[in-house]
């Protein structure tokens, strides 16, 4: 008697493997945002592009973020939508970098059906935006400076990060990546407490001013 329900139980979970194998992955729309797999083939075929590596250099270097891009193609012809087929142009995506020495940017359009870098350009890092990894990186030197870490009890807030551009030479963040952390805790910003600003390009931290 135990033995009819148990048999029937292994053919449906078979019966089921076998149907979900046989539904096909769904198809990713020219509009469509990048996949996460995109995203990992952007970075790779960015960072396998001799010009790419020629403006990164052998320093320290990151990737800022992976973006969709929306290209027109050339033949006029690819888009037109015909009935029951998507518009045929292709997909594309930007895979921005961050070279620390220079503040240099650089930015990569990959075709990701060829599997090519087709543009490569060079910027000023300062419209380079900050990415979630270097927040975290400040975060973490912040709380590797003993100092600081006891003094302001980091652990106890939220971090946010706010990008410095620097205006004059004289500033010690210019032509450097900045980032000045914000705490916050309960919902509320904290005042009166030290600027804590972490130059990312030397992996330093500088405190300035605050009540304490």
């Amino acid at each position: 008697m135990v033995l009819l329900p148990t048999l029937l139980y292994v053919f449906i979970l078979i019966f089921s493997q076998q149907a979900y194998a046989q539904v096909p992955p769904p198809q990713v729309l020219p509009l469509d945002p990048l996949t996460p797999e995109e995203e990992r083939v952007a970075e790779a075929v960015a960072r396998a592009d001799p010009r790419v590596q020629q403006l990164l250099g052998s320093g320290r270097q990151r990737l800022i973020e992976v973006a969709f891009l929306a290209l027109k193609p050339e033949d006029e012809a690819r888009t037109e939508d015909d009935e029951g087929r998507p518009i045929r142009i292709g997909r594309h995506a930007a895979a921005v970098f961050i070279r620390y020495e220079g503040n240099l940017g650089v930015n990569a359009i990959v075709d990701l059906q060829r599997r090519l870098v087709t543009q490569v350009e060079s910027q000023d890092g300062d419209i380079v935006p900050a990415s979630f990894e270097e927040l975290a990186e400040a975060r973490e030197l912040a709380l590797q400076n003993k100092e600081l870490h006891h003094e302001l009890e980091l652990t106890k807030y939220d971090v946010e990060g706010m990008r410095l551009l620097a205006i004059e030479e004289s500033d010690p963040c210019w032509k450097h990546r900045c980032l000045e952390l914000l705490f916050r805790r309960s919902g509320f910003y904290r005042v009166g407490l030290p600027r804590v600003i972490v130059d990312l390009t030397t992996q330093t931290i500088r405190v300035e001013g605050g009540t304490r």
